[in-house]
């Protein structure tokens, strides 16, 4: 076969491979192979076609004879060590990364593989400074952070893995593994709702990510109530459940502020319209003691003169230990359950008028949920995943 000719054959496979017709490309390279068996360069896509097709031992015979044709390739190496990974030949796949970093030192691509398999292979100070250098040489790539993150998380480096994780959603936010990655670091810290807001970005931007799938179910409560798609304050009492589920509700002035918010409605209706008046401050003092003077009328019964009292100075304290505090924390709190009552409004008249399905119904109002949470646990800031490496790819 003629250079031009074999040059246009090798450019149809790639195509083929392209589009994702992979058997089509086999096809081609095989009859292709027929004509001319020791070219390096068919050889090489043979390989990658048993790659993509699941056929890693195979792959390995190929990529050798290529290797044997044309040494001096570090690609053929890098591929034959990736085959030899998925094959889980451990020793063999390091032998072919080492090789093609010796034979080019500088390529980000080969750098991240060594560096992801020594991290998987416990030997993350191996690892770090071939991430590190990967990131070195190209600053702009995102997956280039993302493996040095992976690597730094293997090794205990939390901080850099987390600072790695947001370069890379910060240079490219479409990039789901940054994002699962990230969630990962945040659920091992405790932190349930952040992880789960950034497993659903994962899956929204690789629906068919398997690993961001396994730990969303990870964070996520098995079933929630259908009432909480009918009655918005049902929806806000979750939204509480699930924060104290999470240990998320914080000091008692945020309680009380919180609680201010997502109850309005009941406490409105428990205090003076004087006391609406007087402001926020006043409203926690004058709900507060209501609530206390009511418990304490139900027990001792409706003539005694000492739930008066008690609620006289249950106002008093709850005026003065909150008022400071509170008050700008419910003043948020407010405008979240606000934002969160116009969402939950549309989902729910987009399902009335049939232009939602009950199940993307529950989605919506399950992603909802999830922001309100997420953003009731970030005001104000607060003091076993399984992660992905970035899965360097094996055709280009």
């Amino acid at each position: 076969m003629g250079d031009q000719l074999r040059e246009a054959a090798q450019r149809r496979i790639r195509a083929l491979l392209d589009l994702g017709r992979t058997r089509a490309a086999l096809a081609e390279v095989t009859r292709c192979l027929a004509r001319d068996p020791g070219d390096p360069g068919l050889l090489e896509l043979l390989g990658l076609c048993r790659i993509r097709l699941g056929e890693p031992r195979e792959a390995q015979g190929a990529l050798r004879e290529a290797i044997a044709a044309a040494p001096e390739r570090p690609h053929l190496h890098y591929l034959l060590g990736f085959a030899a990974r998925d094959d889980l030949e451990v020793e063999s796949a390091e032998a072919g990364f080492r090789e093609a970093v010796r034979l080019s030192p500088d390529e980000p691509v080969y750098l991240r593989a060594l560096a992801e398999l020594l991290a998987d292979a416990r030997r993350p100070d191996e690892a770090l400074p071939l991430a590190r250098r990967a990131v070195e040489v190209d600053a702009d790539a995102a997956s280039n952070h993302v493996t040095l993150g992976y690597v730094a998380s293997a090794a205990g480096r939390i901080d850099l893995a987390r600072e790695e994780y947001r370069a890379a959603v910060a240079l490219d936010p479409q990039n789901a593994v940054a994002w699962n990655n990230l969630g990962c670091i945040e659920m091992a810290e405790g932190d349930r709702l952040s992880a789960r807001e950034r497993f659903h970005e994962a899956l929204r931007l690789d629906p068919g990510g398997e690993r961001a799938r396994r730990n969303l179910g990870l964070v996520s409560p098995p079933s929630r109530p259908s009432r909480m798609y009918d009655d918005f304050e049902f929806f806000l009492g979750e939204a509480l459940r699930e924060l104290r589920a999470a240990g998320r509700l914080g000091p008692p002035a945020r309680l009380m502020a919180l609680a201010l918010a997502v109850g309005g409605a009941a406490i409105r209706s428990a205090i003076t319209g004087r006391a609406e008046e007087a402001g926020p401050a006043s409203r926690i003092g004058v709900a507060t003691g209501t609530i206390v003077a009511g418990a304490a009328l139900r027990r001792l019964g409706p003539l005694s003169i000492l739930p008066i009292g008690i609620g006289a100075a249950v106002a008093g304290v709850g005026w003065l230990a909150t008022a400071r505090r509170a008050t700008p924390l419910r003043h948020r709190y407010v405008e979240l359950v606000a934002a969160a009552r116009k969402e939950w409004q549309e989902t729910r008249a987009a399902w009335l008028d049939h232009r939602l399905s009950r199940d993307a119904r529950d989605r919506a109002m399950d992603r909802t949920l999830e922001r309100l949470c997420v953003a009731i646990d970030r005001e104000p800031p607060a003091g076993a995943p399984s992660a992905d490496p970035t899965a360097a790819t094996d055709g280009d």
